[in-house]
């Protein structure tokens, strides 16, 4: 789980996901009508008081009031479109391999941590093995250097059992090695 959250490249295959979904969804809108609605100005409020020369008209005072605004709506509507369903259908397939391109590369991570994770354990057990030969290493050579000051056994066995932990210790150092060197590649 830790692989799969920080892997740089599968966010960047998840985000491809996102934006060509993005672009299915923009082209399947080219089957529905688009509507502009636009208005200029501000609706108004007009009063107008009128005052006429009595003499010459019934009604001397009027009063009006009116609301006004430009309102403008525009519907538009591609029934017939020939282009517009290969469209489609190459938007659709453009988002289906790019998840499938994510999920090839899901496997793909998830089966180098499984990979690396048996390193690892291959390696732990490796270090596991090599303290368990230096342990016996030093006890066949303190059994070596008894044997030798009872006068039963040579130098040259005490010899032999010294070069032994010399190798088991340096085979010790070689595996504790690899052992880190497994972890830090299990951790990127």
């Amino acid at each position: 789980e830790l692989v799969e959250v920080n892997s740089a490249s599968l966010k960047s295959y998840a985000l491809r996901i996102e934006q060509e979904k993005s672009l299915l969804i923009a082209q399947i809108s080219s089957w529905y009508p688009t509507v502009n609605l636009s208005a200029n100005g501000l609706p108004q409020y007009l009063v107008g008081d009128q005052y006429r020369n009595p003499d010459f008209t019934n009604t001397p005072y009027t009063r009006s009031n009116q609301w006004s605004t430009a309102l403008s709506v525009q519907v538009k509507w591609n029934i017939i479109d020939p282009g517009r369903v290969p469209a489609i259908a190459a938007a659709r397939d453009r988002y289906e391999k790019a998840i499938n391109s994510y999920l090839i590369a899901l496997r793909d991570i998830k089966l180098e941590a499984v990979r690396q994770y048996f390193l690892l354990q291959r390696a732990d057990e490796g270090v596991r093995i090599g303290k368990q030969s230096v342990k016996a290493s030093i006890v066949s050579l303190r059994d070596s250097k008894a044997r030798y000051k009872a006068g039963v056994a040579t130098k040259l066995e005490v010899l032999e059992a010294e070069t032994q932990l010399a190798r088991d210790k340096q085979l010790l150092t070689r595996k504790i090695g690899d052992q880190n060197i497994t972890r830090r590649q299990l951790g990127s």
